[in-house]
């Protein structure tokens, strides 16, 4: 049963044991995800080529944008809801099948979406991928609405477990895929794979602890997943489109093989940029429950706390990996154009560090009830990702795509501590 996790958020409580165990068991899933990461990279590149990783990033970023419109922004009502309103087994599944129900029909369209957007190039080199692909996007926005109610009851090392399933699964149908010398395009088959795993996998875990049987879908929560999600999603979708801006407009200027150079500098990032995401969940439910009950100036506390120990990590964490790229990527893993990423991934890591400092609350505006403006936030650091990087690629190439992508980094720690200060109170 997930109710003594229920008792815990409604009481606003943070247990430090708690706090501390469920950040070690998220860091070592990070740990998974980025080593996992980075074979999965390493393998690409070496046993195709950096043209091959291009096209497949190219391909899983259509991929995630689609799947992330297909949830119509109900995930986030259901973390908000499940951490905020979750008191016993039948509300909780009340709130979690009202929010599979549209889940399910906009997970379908998005799958016949991305198979359509496949099938509308068919002399691309991301046509056949794309539409190899296409069946995962509806499990993947099923699997978003599942993690989320998770991370709503605060069950979170289950998941840092599920989350450490995804490149797990990956790496093992890329390494089938080697052995058996598919093409490279085959790769995509284990965007699909994987998120089936996920699905199951997540299906127990919410089953072992919940009886579904006592709740039942409720026009009321379907409407209220909705209304929040509506407002919601334009700014999950411009956040998703806002990983992957760079590489989709670096695509338009370059070739597969230097946008495969740039995705592997990118993806480093992105694995680095994973470890705030880890205080991010453990915080959210506990945010909500505060927000609610007018106890802001717990919540200043608390995120005054984190944000002491982690703004100073993210730095030293920062120059440690400028120093280690070479050394880990170059010598050991020896990847090819090892020399071309190590630029890259400097210009990137400048801006990574100033986002770290406060993703750990970016959570903050959408659990405190303020959806539409995590929304329009996310809205202006797409436009400035995309603009600066439109302007700077033609000229710089991968260059001007990094220092575009480092200045909406820059920003998004900008905005979101101004935000939740003049929103929320909370000073950080």
């Amino acid at each position: 049963m997930f109710r003594r996790e229920a008792r815990a958020l409604l009481a606003g409580s943070v247990d430090r044991r708690r706090f501390t165990a469920d950040w070690l068991v998220n860091f070592a899933g990070l740990g998974v995800l980025a080593v996992s990461g980075l074979l999965i990279n390493t393998l690409v590149v070496r046993a195709y080529d950096s043209a091959t990783l291009g096209n497949f990033m190219l391909v899983l970023a259509i991929f995630l944008i689609v799947a992330q419109v297909a949830t119509l922004g109900v995930q986030y009502s259901i973390l908000q809801a499940s951490s905020a309103h979750g008191v016993n087994d039948e509300t909780l599944s009340s709130i979690l099948l009202s929010g599979l129900l549209p889940a399910v029909a906009s997970g379908v369209a998005g799958s016949v979406l991305a198979f359509a957007a496949g099938a509308l190039w068919p002399e691309s080199e991301l046509s056949a991928p794309l539409q190899l692909a296409a069946a995962g996007v509806a499990f993947c926005a099923l699997n978003k609405c599942l993690l989320s109610f998770l991370n709503g009851v605060h069950r979170n090392q289950a998941v840092a477990v599920l989350n450490a399933l995804r490149p797990l699964a990956i790496l093992s149908v890329l390494v089938g895929l080697i052995l058996a010398g598919a093409p490279g395009w085959a790769i995509s088959v284990s965007l699909v794979i994987e998120e089936v795993v996920l699905f199951v996998a997540a299906v127990a875990t919410i089953t072992t602890g919940l009886d579904l049987r006592k709740g039942r879908p409720s026009l009321t929560w379907v409407s209220r997943h909705l209304s929040f999600g509506w407002r919601s999603m334009p700014g999950g979708i411009a956040a998703e489109a806002n990983t992957r801006a760079d590489i989709l407009v670096l695509g338009m200027f370059a070739s597969p093989a230097q946008v495969g150079i740039y995705a592997f500098a990118q993806s480093v990032i992105e694995g680095l940029l994973q470890l705030p995401q880890i205080t991010r969940r453990i915080i959210d439910p506990i945010c909500a429950r505060l927000v609610v009950e007018d106890r802001h100036d717990e919540l200043n506390r608390i995120s005054r706390t984190i944000l002491r120990y982690s703004a100073s990590g993210y730095v030293v964490m920062a120059l440690a990996a400028i120093a280690a790229y070479p050394i880990a990527i170059g010598w050991i893993l020896r990847v090819p154009d090892a020399d071309q990423q190590w630029p890259l991934f400097c210009i990137l890591v400048v801006g990574a560090t100033v986002s770290a400092t406060y993703t750990g609350f970016c959570g903050y505006l959408m659990q405190g009830g303020r959806p539409g403006v995590q929304t329009w936030l996310e809205i202006v650091l797409l436009a400035i990702n995309t603009l600066g990087c439109l302007v700077l690629t033609p000229i710089l190439g991968a260059t001007g795509a990094a220092i575009g992508k480092s200045i909406a980094f820059a920003a998004h720690g900008a905005g979101l501590r101004y935000l939740i200060h003049r929103y929320l109170g909370v000073r950080l």
